[in-house]
């Protein structure tokens, strides 16, 4: 063991046995072989036990881990070890240095002046992308109360609201995008994400022209008043179904929770609209499980109709992966609500990268559903009806 590491540890732990410890980052990556940037540790308090919460930032995504003091040392060590060179760690009287590459420790102290403090809260002090209070929109929701109490039975549905604007705003903010940017939020229903994405890119100094799609008129009338009350010009809904709408040039394509072959609609209008950011959040993976044939060595374990469930769902979300891959997207699934809340947990992001290499990547869906027998592909249907119609017109 490293003499200067051991210093440094237990001179955090004891920093934190007398609670005094504020935070660590770990940081100066040793490689590049994949892309975790830093990691930022603090204190939390979770049902009155102290840990330590990790954040593990990414180059598009945060991922947030809890530990016991001794688990999070094995954590840290491990890093330091493969992944990072330097620890900075602050207490309230100090700021430590670790290098792993040399071993040292340098120590300083921290100037009176600095602001280094940190909250050891977990959810009830977290800083929310959208402010509650005052807010017309979320308590037209029903959401929240003015004063900015969230509704004890939308508790889950303001976590969502959070969790969706959070992944929002890191994957917008390396891109170039235009102030007035033009989005389309397809298969809205009641606007709540809708709302509160028009409101954080408001918030954050764009002026977006802003379009919920929505095929229940109820729906739409309700939306539309409820933005004229919250004075959210640039905010519209209009009454059609996702196929029937016309996208041209948008910035950012929106589909969460469309039902089934809906999520291949709106990824289609997105294509082809050409839209710089496509984000979808499936739903009902019907089409591919009725198609869906149990390749042989597979048998055992699609043989359970559960199974066969989700592996038809990994299927459908692999192959429209590779669709928008095959249009020049750089395609990631991730985790967008927790599995507590629905089984529908994940969300596609995809964002405009290169040329289209549509026949390469036509190869791989190809294998792919041979491998499962599947005959038909719902959206690789209508990309290959769109460019008959072009070849033909």
């Amino acid at each position: 063991m490293k003499k200067q590491f051991e210093k440094f540890k237990n001179i955090i732990s004891e920093s934190f046995e007398i609670n005094e410890f504020l935070k660590i980052t770990l940081s100066k990556r040793k490689n590049s072989l994949d892309d975790l940037k830093n990691v930022y540790i603090r204190e939390i308090i979770i049902r009155k036990q102290r840990m330590l919460s990790f954040t593990f930032r990414y180059e598009r995504r945060d991922e947030v881990k809890n530990f016991f003091l001794q688990e999070a040392w094995v954590q840290i060590e491990n890093l330091l070890g493969n992944q990072f060179e330097n620890a900075d760690a602050f207490t309230s009287q100090n700021h430590y240095l670790y290098a792993s590459s040399n071993d040292s420790l340098k120590i300083s102290e921290i100037n009176e002046k600095s602001d280094v403090s940190i909250s050891k809260s977990h959810d009830k002090e977290k800083v929310r992308l959208i402010n509650p209070v005052n807010n017309k929109y979320l308590n037209g929701l029903g959401i929240s109360s003015l004063t900015g109490e969230i509704i004890k039975d939308k508790n889950a549905k303001w976590k969502q609201i959070n969790r969706y604007i959070e992944i929002f705003a890191h994957l917008i903010k390396p891109l170039s995008l235009p102030s007035s940017l033009k989005i389309s939020d397809m298969g809205c229903g009641k606007g709540y994400l809708t709302f509160a994405l028009f409101d954080y890119l408001k918030q954050s100094g764009f002026a977006p022209s802003m379009t919920g799609v929505e095929s229940r008129q109820d729906l739409i009338d309700f939306c539309n008043q409820l933005s004229d009350n919250s004075g959210m010009d640039g905010l519209q809904f209009v009454k059609s179904t996702i196929m029937d709408y016309d996208c041209k040039n948008l910035d950012i394509l929106i589909a969460l929770h469309a039902c089934d072959t809906a999520t291949d609609d709106a990824i289609f209008k997105g294509i082809f609209a050409d839209a710089k950011v496509i984000i979808t959040a499936p739903c009902c993976h019907k089409q591919v499980r009725k198609n869906m044939q149990n390749p042989d060595k597979l048998l055992p374990i699609l043989k359970h109709g559960i199974l066969k469930e989700r592996m038809a769902e990994t299927l459908t979300d692999t192959l429209r992966s590779l669709v928008l891959e095959g249009f020049g997207y750089e395609a990631n699934v991730i985790e967008f609500i927790s599995p507590e809340h629905t089984g529908k947990n994940l969300m596609i992001t995809a964002i405009k990268q290169r040329e289209t290499q549509w026949e390469k990547y036509l190869g791989k869906i190809d294998a792919l559903m041979l491998e499962f027998g599947i005959m038909n592909f719902y959206l690789l249907d209508l990309v290959k009806k769109r460019f008959s119609s072009k070849e033909t017109s």
